[in-house]
């Protein structure tokens, strides 16, 4: 890679990083070492728009972010698929502490009812 970018600078070609981006620091790593012009983040980004703002918000933050997605699908796409978002719920839940039981009601969601109940019951206990 190394080899590439002041090839690619001299011939005015912008370079762009991608893959493995999962933290804000990341990325920057990755544009300072290789001197990109930029890089691509794309699975880093599910559950965790906040990668974007070097923010690590409080688990209840990412749970109403959550709430707020699934109430946006279902006025988009009503609840017949509800199940589709399942995968996109459960990835808020990366590393919130004693989220077992969460995930695993989640990942049986299937109204956007079952799923202000499910994630209302978690708020009621998870550290803000």
């Amino acid at each position: 890679m190394k080899e590439i970018i002041p090839l690619a600078k001299k011939n005015k070609v912008f370079v762009i990083g991608n893959g493995a981006i999962n933290t804000y620091n990341e990325a920057i790593t990755k544009i300072k070492t290789y001197k990109l012009g930029g890089v691509m983040v794309a699975q880093g980004a599910l559950g965790n728009p906040w990668l974007f703002k070097n923010a690590n918000p409080f688990p209840s933050k990412k749970l109403k972010v959550a709430l707020e997605q699934a109430r946006v699908y279902k006025s988009l796409y009503g609840e017949k698929k509800f199940f589709t978002l399942r995968k996109h719920l459960l990835w808020y839940t990366n590393g919130l502490d004693n989220s077992k039981e969460l995930r695993r009601q989640l990942s049986q969601v299937n109204t956007y009812k079952d799923c202000q109940k499910i994630i209302g019951k978690y708020l009621k206990y998870a550290i803000h």
